[in-house]
This record gives structure tokens, sequence and C-alpha cells, in this order.
């Protein structure tokens, strides 16, 4: 048996550690085992042997993985398949490839994936889905565009999304919310309103 078979082998059964494996004997069917059982990353392969089907593998399991994507494989199939897999992976997109489609893919995986939401996109809808999926997402949205419905939805989503809700619309009832979810959120509260909120709090827990 060839040593390169019978690393393949090991490496398929654990007895043989990717990075025990000399880098002259590292072949593609190697690099490929050692990306499907997460043994490797794409930044552990000679840049000139990242191949479209070794790539695609890897942003499929680890979307992140995209930003060690070959700049001229990054195509609206890889793109998408790294995107379903890890919404914060829209960082590494081309901006050519970043229409309406692969945001709402992005934000309905991770709501805090809005971040890398290009402005011109940010509409009402999208933006409801990624403060849904994580209230935090709020931070992400201009401050002259959280409307109360917005607001609402995030602090239902994270309580400690309360920290971003603009001032006018932090009333009693939206905070007495997020600080019963969370009493560490109490902090974000308007302080005319923390005393009786913490007397809550104190009343609840006794």
């Amino acid at each position: 048996m060839d040593i390169r078979e019978w690393l393949f082998i090991g490496l398929q059964n654990g007895w043989v550690t990717f990075n025990a494996i000399p880098q002259e004997l590292r072949t593609d069917d190697l690099y490929r085992e050692a990306i499907r059982q997460n043994m490797a990353g794409l930044d552990e392969i000679p840049f000139m042997l990242r191949t479209r089907e070794l790539c695609l593998l890897a942003v499929e399991q680890r979307g992140w993985e995209l930003r060690e994507v070959p700049l001229g494989l990054r195509d609206r199939e890889m793109c998408r398949a790294a995107v379903r897999s890890d919404g914060m992976a829209l960082a590494y997109v081309p901006e050519r490839l970043c229409d309406r489609e692969l945001c709402m893919m992005a934000v309905q995986d991770n709501g805090l994936a809005l971040r890398e939401v290009p402005l011109r996109l940010k509409d009402e809808e999208l933006c409801r889905t990624a403060v849904q999926n994580n209230g935090e997402a709020l931070q992400w949205i201009l401050e002259d565009r959280r409307t109360p419905e917005l607001c609402r939805l995030a602090v239902a989503s994270n309580s400690m999304a309360l920290a971003f809700v603009p001032d006018k619309y932090k009333d009693e009832e939206l905070c007495r919310q997020a600080v019963f979810a969370n009493s560490d959120a109490l902090r974000f509260a308007p302080w005319e309103m923390r005393k009786s909120l913490r007397k809550l709090l104190e009343e609840q827990s006794a």
C-alpha cells in the first residue's frame, strides 16, 4: 500500500492527524478529507491548491471560510453556500453579488449580519427579520429608522437590545419587559425609571 493511501485511511479513521502529515505527502484527497472532518481550514491549504470543489466543501461546513476563498472563485453559488452556513459570511461576499436575497438569507441565519448589509438594502422587512432573529441587530439600523415596532421586536428577542432603543421610545412598559427578562438591562433604562423598576424586581424575587 502506498504511504499516501495509508495516510488517507488513517485520516478517515482518526488515527492520523492532518498536522502530522508532512507537506510533501499531502494530496488533494488528503486535503479534501481534512476539510470534510474539520481537521483543517482553507488557510492551511496552499493558495494554488484551493480548487472550487475544495472551497465549496469548506464553506458549506463553515461559512466564514469564504474569506479564504480566492476572489476568482467567489461566485453566486459559492457565496450562497457560505451565507447559508453562516450569515456572518456576508462580510466576505463581493459587493457586486451582495443583493437583497443574499442579505435576507444572512439575517435569517444571524440577525447580527445586518451589520454587513449595504444601507441601500436595509428596508423595513429585512430589518424586522434581523431584529427578530437577534434584537441587538437594532444597533445596525440608522437611529431615525428605529421605529417603535422595531424596538419592541428587538427587546422581545433580546432584552439587552434596550441599549439601542432611542430614548423617546423607552417607555415604562418596554423597560419593564426588558428588565423582567434580564435584570442587567436595568442600566439601559432611563434614570427616572430605575428606582421603580428596581423595586419591582425586588418584589418579584421576594
